[in-house]
């Protein structure tokens, strides 16, 4: 027996949940097992903050990287720091593996730490 269940959202993309039977000691047991699709918001914002650290290093002043991308500057500085999350995070974020509860509004509420161990543990990755 398997059954699915759907969920979706305006700030996520699509998560789902499956039951599956397992058999432990001859007895059928249900195992939810979740599945998240990707955010695109979130995604997005990640290729642009590579984008944007790419023409900082490049020696592109900050007020010009805001207005190219038609964002205001605070944007830049904030969600510019995804170019720096740990490998392990922009993964889940590219196969859509983050938890639901880590979204585009919540992933920078807070400073985001440089060291990639601090990022998971604040994340919960």
């Amino acid at each position: 027996m398997s059954r699915s269940i759907s969920a979706s959202g305006s700030e996520r993309g699509t998560a789902s949940a499956t039951a599956i039977l397992a058999s432990r000691d001859g007895r059928d047991t249900p195992i939810l097992v979740e599945e998240y699709r990707r955010d695109p918001n979130l995604l997005k914002a990640l290729l642009e903050a590579h984008r944007w650290a790419e023409a900082l290093r490049d020696g592109v002043p900050l007020n010009r990287v805001a207005h190219d991308a038609g964002h205001h500057d605070a944007l830049i500085r904030t969600r510019g720091q995804f170019a720096f999350l740990a490998p392990k995070i922009q993964h889940a974020i590219r196969d859509g593996a983050l938890p639901p509860e880590l979204t585009l509004k919540r992933i920078p509420r807070h400073p985001i730490p440089l060291d990639w161990d601090d990022q998971a543990r604040m994340f919960g990755i």
